[in-house]
């Protein structure tokens, strides 16, 4: 998928390098990149339909559109790690 000259960004230090991940942690990652990629597959397609939408209205133009997905691997790290099987949060929080 990427040429073989691409220059890549170095890694960030914070993020081990796959081979550096612990064993047990590697199938939770690899459940969390497809759930992720089903999420934005998701995301995609109706963001697909408000731009249709603004685009339609002719004020696409003047529309800002942003996107941030904040779980850190610290956040999600914390939840494996908990004796807890409950969840972090209900509902009514």
């Amino acid at each position: 998928m990427v040429p073989p000259e691409t220059h890549l960004s170095e890694r960030h230090g914070e993020i081990p390098a796959w081979d550096e991940i612990e064993a047990e942690m590697k199938p939770v990652l690899v459940r969390q990149r497809d759930v992720y990629a089903g999420f934005l597959e998701d995301v995609d397609h109706h963001l697909g339909q408000l731009v249709d939408g603004l685009a339609n209205l002719e004020i696409l133009d003047n529309t800002l559109q942003g996107f941030a997905h904040l779980e850190t691997a610290d956040y999600l790290r914390e939840r494996i790690d908990s004796d807890s099987r409950s969840p972090s949060h209900s509902i009514d929080d």
